[in-house]
């Protein structure tokens, strides 16, 4: 009997178009799945910069952080999404980096060389252990830093060389982790890209074999009061209160850090506060997204970074690279519409 049935080339897993699910990025999802003690203000500005860099969160290309409680939340890029932005540059025509000291010690140091096209001469960059070595509060080294000096000091060194010689492209990008002046590994979530532990699949009759048992749990004594369960997770520890003082002198600290980083980029102070009074000032109404006081106006009546709260200047200073791209597009903007307004008012 002759099998009539016809032969089919392929298969049906080949011809099966599997979609990702969207994801909507607001509120509700970031707390949930990103940063859980992330407040209004500080997931506002996440998704806001999210949508600029065109980075997605749920592919670990971007985090958002809270490194401690009553400190506020910062902006982290994945390293590998950094290294990827900065191979697409078409200028980039090569790169090495390279340590050199003796490793752990103050002179050990990180160096990168990128060749540019156009550029007569390569660039030169080198980062120094002492300067970005990250330490516990007990002096320490973390563990990153204590079992990858070299490729931990290698990527500070590639993110700010990079930095350097692509400043329109990359220069407004948030920082890398092991830029970041603070203990990375209390990080929700993981940043391990460049070393990335693989287990070994097991056969699936040892798979069977293991099993998961809860130990007895203790009844109560009658006159005992019932026991809370244990949890090995960290105690959240209350923010300490600071005195006017030291709030002042916060704040003045804060203040230079961000006026120093406006002189880098050659920003006019006085046109970047103006920016934040106008774009960011509390909301009035419900419509409105400006919940922030990083200025007010002064007895002048100039806007002063000195009349801001201080929590909502902690918020500019680690999303100081978020505003101030937002503060180039609203600057290019303005002189595009003033341009615009002085053609029309000519007589001919």
């Amino acid at each position: 009997m002759k099998d009539n049935k016809k032969k089919t080339t392929g298969t049906a897993i080949s011809k099966l178009k599997i979609e990702a699910p969207q994801v909507v990025l607001n509120e509700d999802y970031v707390r949930k799945h990103i940063c859980k003690d992330a407040t209004k203000s500080e997931i506002f500005l996440f998704i806001n910069e999210c949508e600029m860099w065109g980075l997605n969160p749920v592919k670990k290309e971007i985090y958002l952080i809270k490194y401690q409680m009553g400190e506020p939340a910062a902006t982290v890029i994945g390293y590998m999404t950094f290294l990827k932005r900065a191979e697409r540059q078409k200028t980039l025509k090569g790169w090495r980096t390279w340590t050199e000291g003796k490793v752990k010690t103050p002179e050990f140091k990180a160096c990168i060389k990128i060749i540019k096209e156009g550029w007569d001469e390569p660039f030169y960059h080198e980062v120094y252990w002492e300067e970005y070595a990250r330490r516990k509060r007990s002096g320490e080294l973390t563990r990153f830093w204590n079992n990858q000096p070299r490729t931990q000091l290698k990527k500070v060194a590639m993110s700010q060389g990079f930095r350097l010689c692509f400043p329109d492209e990359l220069g407004g990008l948030p920082y890398i982790a092991e830029e970041m002046p603070i203990d990375a590994e209390v990080i929700q979530g993981e940043i391990i890209e460049e070393a990335e532990v693989v287990e070994e699949e097991k056969p699936a009759e040892e798979k069977e074999k293991i099993t998961v048992t809860k130990p007895p749990t203790e009844e109560p004594k009658a006159d005992q009061p019932p026991r809370e369960p244990e949890t090995h997770e960290p105690r959240e520890k209350t923010p300490k209160e600071l005195t006017g003082e030291e709030k002042a002198a916060k704040q003045k600290e804060i203040i230079a850090d961000i006026e120093e980083k406006l002189k880098v980029r050659t920003i006019d102070p006085k046109e970047f506060k103006g920016f934040l009074g106008e774009g960011f000032q509390p909301r009035k109404k419900k419509e409105e997204k400006k919940d922030f006081n990083f200025v007010s106006k002064d007895n002048k009546g100039e806007w002063s970074f000195l009349e801001g709260k201080l929590e909502d200047l902690e918020l500019a200073k680690f999303h100081i690279n978020f505003l101030v791209a937002e503060y180039i597009n609203w600057d290019t903007k303005k002189k595009e519409e003033e341009k615009k307004t002085e053609e029309e008012d000519l007589p001919f």
